[in-house]
């Protein structure tokens, strides 16, 4: 006999003891097999941070980037510093050459400045320069993303420049950017040109302001000198004297005079009056000696002792003599100050020297196309590294 098939409820069903479920064993079912994942999905971060930003880079330097031209030179500015000792030592001795490390940095601000930058549009031809058709379509000017304005220019030019100021020697050191070896010597030339301009215009406004304020100052004392000048003379006009001092000794010396003769007179009145008491030349001789007392009282009156005396002018007339003569001696100095200036104006005190003249390159300096593009690598390496360990922080802490 055949024996009957096992009934469904006669089969062992093993229980799972986690959750108390039956598992059926579906064998007979086909296994699900899963999408493949989309490639951009994938690799995503791969693609976007490493295999996109190299390849951009290594089209564009090594196919599309322009050679640029670089035009180096040295300049300083110096400046002559004289000695403050007189006008014969100042002759004999050297005047000394020093370097003018203030001047030096006020120049190189001014040539990488907005009026440079016109100036050299205006006379240099900077825009052609800028925008020759050997540049690519990056760094020429303007480009694609940058308009033609007078601020975009002056931005741009920024990039085809650079200036550095040795602080210890005090020389500056200018390179030009082109896409031409000419117009980098070109351009560097120019800007030279324009520093010793400047130069030029520092040397005439500084000393032209000094020449400026010396005229100034000897108008001042000159007027001073003529107010004082009109004050003596009305002093003079109104007091009826020309110089109180000159009158007093005048009138010393009158009285020196009337004394010698009053010593005589007294003598010989002293002598016939022991030798002839009656004599008649006794009374003439009195009334000699009584004159001339009164002459020597009267003189010694007009110096001092009368309302209008001598002595009561000399306060006034020292007052104005002391003034004209502090303002005759402020007078010279301010002459003297205004021929210093004139002397200085003549003399040219700042100038600029060129250390190393333009140079005309015969050989691109840039773009250094390996070495940009190993940076460019080493960047996308470093911001891959740091995306991938961010992504998978974040996706070790989804629930």
């Amino acid at each position: 006999m055949i024996a009957d098939p096992p009934r469904i409820n006669e089969i062992e069903l093993e229980p799972v003891h986690s959750k108390g479920e039956l598992v059926v064993d579906n064998w007979w079912q086909p296994e699900k097999t899963q999408a493949p994942e989309p490639l951009l999905r994938r690799y995503g971060l791969e693609i976007f941070a490493l295999a996109l930003p190299i390849a951009v880079a290594a089209v564009y330097l090594l196919l599309i980037a322009a050679p640029r031209y670089v035009s180096e030179s040295d300049f300083m500015v110096r400046t002559v510093a004289s000695s403050d000792m007189g006008n014969l030592a100042t002759l004999l001795t050297d005047q000394k050459v020093t370097r003018a490390s203030d001047e030096t940095y006020a120049v190189s601000e001014y040539l990488t400045s907005r009026d440079a930058v016109d100036k050299l549009v205006r006379d240099d031809g900077l825009a052609s320069i800028l925008s020759r058709p050997q540049g690519d379509f990056i760094n020429r000017f303007p480009n694609f993303f940058t308009r033609d304005t007078r601020e975009q220019l002056y931005l741009h030019f920024q990039n085809f420049v650079d200036l550095k100021i040795n602080s210890d020697s005090g020389i500056a050191q200018l390179r030009t950017i082109a896409f031409t070896p000419q117009d980098a010597k070109a351009l560097n030339k120019a800007m030279l040109r324009n520093a010793e301009a400047f130069v030029n215009r520092l040397n005439a406004r500084i000393f032209n302001d000094s020449l400026a304020v010396a005229a100034h100052d000897v108008e001042e004392q000159k007027a001073k000198f003529t107010e004082i000048e009109a004050r003596l003379t009305a002093y003079r006009n109104a007091e009826n004297v020309l110089d109180p001092n000159k009158e007093v000794a005048d009138t010393l010396t009158r009285i020196g005079t009337l004394m010698t003769r009053l010593s005589n007179a007294e003598s010989d009145l002293a002598q016939k009056t022991t030798l002839a008491p009656r004599a008649p030349q006794l009374g003439a001789l009195n009334s000699q000696v009584d004159a001339l007392r009164d002459q020597i009282a009267e003189e010694r009156q007009r110096m001092a002792g009368k309302q209008n005396s001598l002595s009561d002018k000399f306060a006034e007339f020292d007052r104005i003599m002391l003034d004209r003569t502090l303002a005759s001696k402020q007078l010279e100095s301010a002459l003297a100050e205004y021929d210093s200036a004139r002397q200085d104006l003549a003399r040219q005190h700042f100038y600029l020297q060129t250390v190393v003249d333009p140079d005309s390159p015969d050989q691109a300096s840039q773009p250094r196309r390996l070495l940009s593009l190993l940076a460019v690598v080493a960047i996308s390496v470093g911001v891959y590294s740091v995306l991938r360990a961010l992504l998978k922080n974040v996706r070790e802490h989804l629930p």
